[in-house]
């Protein structure tokens, strides 16, 4: 049986898109999973997976919360 994650500890994405299908249905927001590096991985949106999302990026690389206020909203954040 799969854990669900790879030999380096990454989530699958296939279970990655999963939860987020299932938290989605929850929530009245997108939603997206993203890997160490801020790529999105799964999301609501599918044509985001494969993208980075530039707070993730920023959180990722140096081990900060990084709040997006939605007046600050970018292309790749939204």
């Amino acid at each position: 049986m799969s854990s669900g994650s790879g030999a380096d500890g990454a989530l699958n994405p296939a279970l990655a898109q999963r939860l987020v299908d299932q938290v989605a249905a929850s929530v009245a927001h997108n939603v997206n999973l993203m890997d160490s590096e801020g790529v999105i991985i799964a999301s609501l949106d599918r044509d985001r997976v494969g993208s980075t999302h530039w707070a993730a990026a920023r959180a990722a690389a140096e081990r900060v919360t990084v709040r997006v206020h939605p007046h600050e909203a970018r292309d790749d954040v939204r």
